[in-house]
């Protein structure tokens, strides 16, 4: 009974340090070393996703995506900073999400010029969201 309750204790503690690892992580400098997966423009990204949402998620959720576009705005909060780019259509951007932390990787990010940015996708609500990323 000892030796099952000591085993039962140790894959506790492992599933809890791996629980803990995943969680407090930083994972901010991670997608930086990710090959991308697709290397696409923001527009095109949007296009897919309004031609076809299904087939969009199926190739691109998830994945990590290297993008190229203009930046239409930027906002923040104290966890993050969003900056969106522009799709081509009348409603709808592409959002880049970046941790708070990625501050200093903004350099000459601003309104009106072209960014290359890597992300990984998360979907389409009216926006398609990009998490976890950071300007190359």
């Amino acid at each position: 009974m000892k030796k099952i309750l000591g085993i039962g204790f140790l894959l506790m503690l492992l599933l809890g340090g791996i629980g803990y690892y995943y969680t407090q992580h930083d994972h901010r400098n991670a997608i930086r070393s990710v090959a991308p997966d697709f290397t696409l423009s923001a527009s095109e990204v949007f296009a897919m996703f309004e031609e076809d949402e299904q087939e969009a998620n199926k190739k691109l959720l998830g994945k990590t995506v290297a993008l190229e576009g203009v930046v239409s705005s930027i906002s923040s909060t104290p966890e993050k900073i969003s900056i969106s780019l522009e799709s081509g259509a009348p409603i709808g951007e592409v959002v880049c999400e970046l941790n708070m932390n990625l501050v200093e990787s903004m350099g000459q990010v601003s309104v009106g010029k072209v960014i290359n940015i890597k992300g990984e996708c998360s979907g389409k609500l009216i926006d398609v969201i990009f998490v976890n990323c950071v300007i190359e």
